[in-house]
């Protein structure tokens, strides 16, 4: 009653800074939060008649005349904001606040009052207690609590529901965008799709179509509170830009937008993919504290049973209350049976971990016939001669709800497993294509850097072998440095040997004195690129931290990226040049310790991409025909480049 007091003066003082329509939405708000508490006085007057308690004792029966007047108080207030006057409402409000507590002196004198008697050994007194009222009052608090749970339940069942369409709308456009892919391939071989544009109109529907997939995420963001829908919109958003990029070019850049579009549809897959098993692992937590909560109501009953064995003859006050605790625990029974087969269904359906133990949980309450023993229970409650029987029958009860605890306690550590396996290999997965990208850029850049030399869709595939019969010494360092990453592939660490930086390269062929500056095209595309590779650097940033490993170098790589994201750093090509192969170097660290950390044992795998696409009988041949290649192409590039020395000096 006094938020509402306070929130009625505050929007009386206020109301010029609020539009229209706000303040009275606000004053309609407060008018309904003022007819709840009414209500909420009513039913607790009404109980306190209702078992009689008003009558036995001179407190109660002040508290129950006192809060009828707090009652009429509150609906003078709520007339007045319904007539959008909160000022005016102002003092009916206090009216009723001070009725309110009236009431609560009076019941503190009295439990003041029999703690004093209680304490002076006088314990024999019959009638009401302060319990009386104090269940009346965590009643109503109890069933407040259920409202409010079931309608956040309701909206989070909404917003999963929401999860679950964007999901399966991710899945089709990734399907429509590698069909879109591989005709952007086959236009490019043939030389098609010329002129200024040359882009497929199915690549602009595609764009459109992710866009709206990222709104509805956006807003689904702001509903639920969850960021990871927003990153998961943001780099949506990311797809739908490459798509349009794909569609507005020809040849190979447009093949390289559309899987870079395709790359990024896995990427939001993926991580709604984990949204789902974090909802999972929300869930199931929600209803191991609901199996908590009932272990403690059952240990309650337990407790005030024993009191009134002691006591001797129960009242009739007791046995309704633990009748009554009974009833709700009986409720939430069914209710959490009913989570249990939806999480359960949901598991199989998902191939999500846990679902064998959601189902054994499930029949625990089944075949222990929990709900139908709770209840049955209440006909031994307080009846004389059977108290053995029913103490017995109570720890069977016990029993069956610590079994339910034990079975979902083993469904939560199979989810926590799995979900923590998902993030390692999320993180090692998002490593892995930043390290491409990266390769990817630097590249590019020294191209750019030699002025132009070489094939640029080549570097971008990361496919250069050296032009035939051209200075056999250049040829076999770029060999040598293909071989270096094939040996990346093949999990060797001997084989790291790094992308060589700038000055590496011989940039004075030409006279210029080293690295030629970029053009003002190529600078605005690097500065883009690096702004989403350093999107991509704070997530996997997040995905590091979530498998349980230390992202340390994360934050210096993006410290090196704010760097090349700006103007004047372009001004030094050397400059750009190193940074970016320090880029491709703590990357290339980073991805070999969260392989050694996260993959403990499977140093040796060879990581493929899209290796699950290989047939297990292949799988192993094809393994090893990569090791064998990364040999030969290792042994070629020493040798081109024994050779290009000898060149050299032979010119010299």
């Amino acid at each position: 009653q006094r938020q509402i007091i306070a929130a009625s003066f505050n929007l009386e003082r206020d109301r010029d800074s609020y539009s229209p329509d706000v303040w009275e939405e606000n004053v309609v708000s407060i008018a309904l939060n003022q007819e709840r508490l009414q209500e909420q006085v009513q039913t607790l007057r009404q109980r306190i008649v209702n078992r009689g308690i008003a009558g036995a004792d001179e407190t109660f029966e002040r508290i129950a005349e006192t809060l009828p007047v707090a009652v009429e108080a509150m609906s003078e207030a709520i007339d007045s904001l319904r007539a959008l006057s909160p000022g005016g409402a102002i003092a009916a409000e206090q009216r009723g606040l001070r009725q309110l507590q009236k009431a609560e002196e009076t019941y503190e004198r009295f439990v003041s009052l029999e703690r004093q008697q209680q304490g002076g050994g006088g314990g024999g007194q019959q009638g009401p207690s302060a319990e009386d009222l104090a269940d009346l009052f965590e009643l109503e608090t109890d069933a407040l609590r259920n409202q409010y749970e079931t309608v956040q339940r309701s909206q989070q069942e909404s917003a999963d529901q929401g999860v679950d369409e964007a999901l399966e709308k991710l899945r089709e456009l990734a399907r429509r965008q590698e069909q879109e892919l591989e005709r952007q391939r086959l236009r490019a071989s043939a030389q098609q799709g010329g002129g200024g544009g040359g882009g497929s109109q199915a690549a602009r529907d595609l764009a459109e179509e992710a866009e709206e997939a990222a709104r509805q995420l956006e807003r689904l963001s702001r509903e639920s509170g969850d960021r990871q829908l927003e990153e998961v919109a943001r780099g949506l958003q990311q797809a739908a830009d490459a798509m349009r990029r794909s569609a507005a070019n020809r040849g190979n850049t447009g093949v390289t937008e559309a899987r870079s579009a395709l790359e990024r549809l896995r990427d939001a897959r993926d991580r709604l993919e984990g949204v789902q098993d974090d909802r999972l692992e929300r869930d199931l937590a929600d209803a191991r504290e609901r199996a908590a909560g009932l272990s403690r109501q059952q240990e309650d009953v337990q407790n005030r049973m024993a009191a009134m064995r002691r006591a001797g003859r129960p009242s009739a006050d007791q046995v309704g209350r633990i009748n009554q605790t009974k009833e709700d625990m009986a409720e939430e029974v069914g209710d959490l049976l009913a989570q249990l087969d939806q999480l359960g269904a949901s598991a199989r359906r998902d191939g999500a971990a846990g679902a064998r133990e959601l189902e054994e949980a499930s029949e625990t309450i089944r075949e222990t016939q929990l709900r139908e023993r709770i209840l049955w229970s209440r006909s031994l409650v307080g009846r004389q001669g059977q108290e053995e029987y029913a103490e017995a029958f109570e720890d069977q009860n016990a029993q069956a709800i610590q079994s339910l605890e034990n079975r979902l306690d083993e469904a939560a550590d199979a989810v926590r497993d799995r979900v923590t396996e998902d993030h390692a290999t999320e993180a090692l997965e998002s490593a892995r294509d930043l390290m491409r990208s990266l390769e990817s850029l630097e590249r590019r850049t020294q191209n750019d850097a030699r002025g132009g030399e070489g094939d640029p869709q080549q570097g971008e595939g990361g496919q250069q072998q050296g032009e035939g019969g051209e200075q056999q010494g250049q040829g076999g360092q770029q060999q040598g440095g293909n071989a270096g990453n094939r040996g990346e592939r093949t999990g060797d660490p001997g084989a790291r040997t790094g992308a060589p930086g700038p000055r590496d390269y011989d940039f004075d062929r030409g006279g210029a004195g080293g690295p030629r500056a970029f053009d003002p095209d190529a600078i605005r595309q690097m500065r883009r690129e690096i702004r989403e590779r350093a999107g991509e650097a704070r997530t996997l940033a997040g995905l590091v931290e979530r498998a349980g490993a230390d992202p340390r170098e994360l934050q210096a790589m993006i410290d090196a990226m704010r760097l090349l994201d700006r103007q004047g750093t372009y001004a030094d090509p050397e400059e750009v040049l190193r940074l970016q192969s320090e880029l491709v170097q703590t990357i290339k660290q980073l991805e070999f310790r969260l392989r050694r950390e996260l993959a403990a044992g499977d140093e040796e795998r060879i990581f493929l991409y899209q290796s699950g696409d290989v047939p297990e009988e292949y799988r192993a041949l094809v393994e090893e025909y990569y090791r064998a290649l990364s040999r030969d192409e290792g042994s070629r590039a020493r040798d081109g480049a024994n050779r290009g020395r000898g060149a050299g000096n032979n010119q010299s």
